[in-house]
């Protein structure tokens, strides 16, 4: 596949700048992440470039001609990393949970609706829009409207008091769902 300059570019920044959110939260303690050093490290790796990230991402989908079951279970894999790499990065704290009598939700920790959950399912939504037929390009228009539009009655609707671990990937204002389909 040849490469475009651009989309590689930002592709590459947006890596760039999300790494160290990831150091910042696992490795730095309080007063760091509240510096200025740290606000401005957690300002660039997440409001702006985690969207980069997925607005490119969503784009070379969009190019790939490869079929609607290459796409589709690539989605449900990379759902699964984010399963895998939750589990790994907080296995210490699970085992804390478990044997030590640490008082928190292992769900939570596990099911935290970071990028590989979202970007999964964003595959996997766009994999479904690209069967639409040419011509019924409004579908996906009406789509993003629709969302856009509803996102925040969406969010209402999904706090509900009871544990759920669904709803945060769809939204909703859970404390450990960074990225849902409707921010």
């Amino acid at each position: 596949m040849k490469r475009l300059p651009l989309p590689d570019l930002l592709k590459g920044l947006a890596v760039f700048l999300i790494v160290p959110v990831h150091i910042l939260e696992t490795f730095i303690d309080y007063p760091g992440r509240e510096s200025w050093f740290g606000k401005v490290l957690l300002f660039l790796g997440g409001p702006i470039a985690v969207p980069v990230f997925m607005l490119v991402m969503g784009y070379f989908l969009a190019k790939n001609q490869k079929s609607f079951a290459t796409n589709f279970f690539r989605g449900i894999k990379i759902f699964m990393a984010g399963l895998l790499l939750n589990i790994g990065l907080n296995f210490h704290l699970l085992l804390k949970i478990q044997f030590a009598g640490w008082q928190l939700n292992p769900w939570e920790y596990i099911f935290g609706i970071d990028i590989f959950y979202f970007a999964g399912l964003a595959i996997i939504l766009l994999s479904v829009l690209k069967t639409l037929k040419s011509g019924r390009e409004w579908i996906a228009l009406l789509l993003v409207l629709a969302v856009t539009g509803a996102t925040s009655l969406v969010n209402q609707k999904l706090l509900v008091p009871e544990r759920n671990y669904i709803f945060p990937f769809i939204g909703g204002a859970w404390s450990w769902s960074y990225f849902p389909l409707f921010p």
